[in-house]
């Protein structure tokens, strides 16, 4: 298709929409939850109105931040966007109106960020009568003041932003025994990475029509974004997922339905499944003791497709979950409870 050239960014606000919260998990603190949206324990504390940190199993928070989405009239559209998003964050481009679904929208900001197919046009797929939606995500480290969205509908252009806030805090010099770290060799990082960029190039349709759910273990020891130091000397890298410490053998459940593409022992993710829900949205279960699905299994929300282990750079027993759109990290725990983000 012609690249298509961005015309005035939209303005227009036309409504906004109710608050959006968390819903407080198993393990859960206020500590973990501010650290996953980049924000402070007391900034949490006030948007809650909270005078001390205890919370419940169930109870609705409020993330600072990220409470409202616009509402932009484009062409015979109506497109509503978050007000705000934070890097590694996935998020809707809403469409409606008639022929929604025929529009092509382009994340321009990609083109400065080192991405997998960056820019890539993209349908939107039906969601309901006259109303449709594509999947974003902020890369991690954005390095962007704003997402640059592309729209084009009929013979317009317009280009619509999203402010994003990108997560501080220092990294942690991770430190293994000489045996598991040998493990981080260029080989097995390039053989690692083949497999499953091939994998990130799926572009399936969606294959899942319920909520997605989280893999069976609750409590997290590693949250997802938390910057890292794997050898002395290297460069900062992210935490693509987070990390839920269990015994050996606790069941691992898919979080939705999909294809399995695939299911196979690597040295540095160990026993490791990938599902593929489609729309280019995908789950991976690092470090598992045992692969209960094979390559090409059709899986249900809440299947068992592996148990817990310690397989792969893993210094103890637990489960690395990851979500991807499109190839890059987002947060995992986010997509809990949600048909999309």
């Amino acid at each position: 298709m012609k690249h298509l050239k961005a015309a005035l960014v939209c303005v227009g606000l036309l409504s906004f929409a109710q608050a959006t919260d968390y819903t407080v998990k198993s393990g859960d603190t206020l500590s973990r939850i501010a650290q996953q949206y980049g924000i402070t324990v007391q900034e949490l504390k006030q948007a809650n109105n909270l005078t001390s940190d205890i919370i419940r199993i169930g109870q609705k928070l409020d993330i600072p931040g990220l409470e409202d989405t616009r509402t932009l009239d484009f062409a015979d559209l109506k497109i509503t966007l978050p007000k705000k998003v934070w890097d590694g964050q996935a998020f809707s481009v809403r469409l409606k109106g008639e022929d929604a679904e025929k529009a092509v929208v382009r994340f321009m900001s990609e083109t400065s960020e080192d991405v997998r197919e960056p820019a890539e046009y993209l349908r939107p797929v039906s969601i309901k009568d006259k109303e449709a939606l594509v999947l974003g995500r902020v890369v991690l480290g954005h390095v962007g003041k704003n997402v640059q969205i592309e729209v084009a509908f009929k013979d317009k252009v317009d280009t619509f932003e999203i402010p994003v806030t990108v997560k501080g805090g220092n990294a942690t010099r991770l430190y293994f025994t000489p045996e598991v770290e040998a493990k981080l060799n260029p080989k097995n990082q390039t053989v690692e990475n083949q497999v499953l960029d091939k994998a990130y190039a799926l572009r399936t349709p969606q294959q899942w029509t319920k909520s997605f759910q989280d893999p069976g273990v609750k409590a997290t020891s590693a949250g997802f974004g938390s910057k890292r130091i794997y050898k002395a000397g290297d460069a900062v890298k992210y935490h693509y997922g987070a990390d839920f410490p269990a015994k050996v053998g606790t069941p691992v459940y898919a979080v939705n339905d999909g294809t399995v593409v695939i299911a196979s022992k690597y040295e540095i993710r160990g026993n490791l499944i990938l599902i593929d829900h489609g729309l280019g949205v995908q789950s991976l279960y690092f470090h598992q003791s045992k692969l209960l699905v094979k390559a090409g299994d059709q899986v249900k929300k809440g299947q068992k497709i592996g148990e817990v282990g310690n397989t792969g750079l893993s210094t103890g027993p637990h489960l690395h979950w990851e979500m991807r759109v499109r190839g890059e990290a987002t947060n995992p725990l986010e997509w809990v409870g949600k048909m999309y983000p």
